[in-house]
């Protein structure tokens, strides 16, 4: 069998263990991962930084600075700062710098014009966020807070603790209001109406695993118990479904008439190689009446689209909730991480891990799809988009040998 190892558990680990066993030993046992995040990862990753940097204190000194004070040289180009060390004044600067880079080059069979529509996607969405929240600033009291804590044992009677198990990981923020709550910022596809989605998206939170974990770390950390945490605030976003368009000839007309669209102005000029806006050759398509054209959205254009469809229903777009938690969820916590605890370790020690099949293609398809429908010894050679992240430490014929032995013990 296996030897007895330490746990070490982060939201992430503890939610892939509860959708599948085995897709949690594929990734955090075996340090099996994808080879690239998929778009939605991508995303996401970029909205959550785009909010972290406009929740920074404008004209503050930037997190490059040294303890001197002094900006080090390795930093003259942060994207934050542009070098200066110290924040704009208008935050919308630094995060249009900072999605400039992360959008410079475009991957390898991506659409150009898709890559840029994301970015725009990401710009407009977080300026139309900032000015709906203009009158609801959050004001954060605590900014990116990294714990490890052990868990106490709730069977026992002598605030012990669970034994190789420590909980990891970064709070980002911890924002005063009424109470004090973790911010979980989250970008999804799902409808953020009540009436359409109350068992769809608010009400699955209820079970959420990161809503009931930090608010438990809030409660163990030395750093973070004082400040009496009640909750998480959710605060949601829905990721835009509108695409670029082409306007009706009537529409293309007015625009290269006036240079406005959607309430922005453009520069806007024909050339030999057609209509030229903001230094971006539009896609036209031509009339069956000589003269009539259709012009296809740039970028840009599809932008103010956005932001006006967006600022004309932002609920549609935006919502927040405290989702408060009680003592007794966080004591019925502690009992779930407990037997999770237990069960991880009862299935590492025999190298028998459950697979859910329910979960390959629920909502998304899971990114070991491949190599489980095909029955792919996890210690062989992986199908194409996986890698391991760390050495095996034991090859596929002792894993074999060792779980025909075990099936016995």
């Amino acid at each position: 069998m296996n030897k007895a190892r330490s746990w070490h558990l982060s939201a992430t680990a503890i939610a892939e263990y509860k959708r599948c066993p085995y897709a949690f030993m594929l990734k955090y046992v075996k340090g099996i991962r994808r080879a690239e995040d998929t778009e939605a990862q991508r995303y996401g990753s970029n909205w959550h930084r785009v909010l972290e940097i406009l929740s920074m204190p404008p004209a503050a000194d930037c997190v490059c600075r040294g303890s001197g004070g002094c900006t080090r040289a390795c930093d003259s180009h942060c994207l934050l700062c542009g070098g200066s060390g110290t924040l704009p004044d208008d935050l919308m600067d630094a995060a249009v710098r900072v999605l400039n880079e992360a959008y410079a080059d475009v991957p390898p069979g991506v659409d150009p014009e898709d890559w840029e529509v994301e970015r725009i996607k990401l710009l407009y969405s977080a300026s139309a966020y900032r000015w709906y929240y203009a009158d609801d600033p959050l004001e954060t009291i605590v900014r990116e807070h990294h714990f490890k804590v052990a868990v106490p044992n709730p069977f026992a009677k002598n605030n012990s603790t669970l034994r190789q198990l420590t909980l990891g990981g970064i709070i980002d923020k911890i924002v005063r209001r009424t109470y004090n709550y973790v911010v979980e910022h989250k970008s999804t596809g799902s409808s953020l109406d009540d009436a359409e989605t109350t068992t769809k998206f608010w009400k699955h939170l209820n079970l959420d695993t990161q809503t009931l974990l930090y608010p438990f770390i809030c409660q163990l950390d030395p750093e973070l118990a004082q400040l009496d945490v009640r909750g998480v605030l959710y605060d949601a976003y829905h990721k835009p479904s509108i695409r670029p368009k082409k306007l009706t000839q009537a529409e293309s007309a007015e625009f290269l008439k006036t240079c406005e669209y959607c309430g922005q102005k453009f520069a806007v000029e024909k050339a030999s190689d057609g209509i030229v806006v903001d230094g971006k050759v539009a896609q036209v398509e031509l009339g069956k009446k000589e003269g009539a054209f259709a012009i296809r959205e740039t970028p840009e254009m599809y932008g103010a689209r956005l932001l006006q469809d967006i600022c004309s229903r932002p609920q549609f777009y935006f919502a927040r909730r405290e989702i408060p938690r009680t003592k007794d969820d966080l004591f019925r916590f502690n009992i779930e991480l407990a037997n999770i605890y237990q069960m991880i370790k009862l299935a590492y020690s025999a190298d028998c891990w459950i697979h859910c099949e329910r979960q390959c293609e629920a909502t998304f398809k899971c990114e070991y799809i491949d190599l489980c429908y095909n029955g792919v010894d996890p210690d062989d050679e992986l199908p194409a988009g996986l890698i391991r992240t760390f050495e095996r430490k034991e090859g596929a014929a002792a894993r074999r040998k060792l779980a025909s032995r075990v099936a016995y013990e």
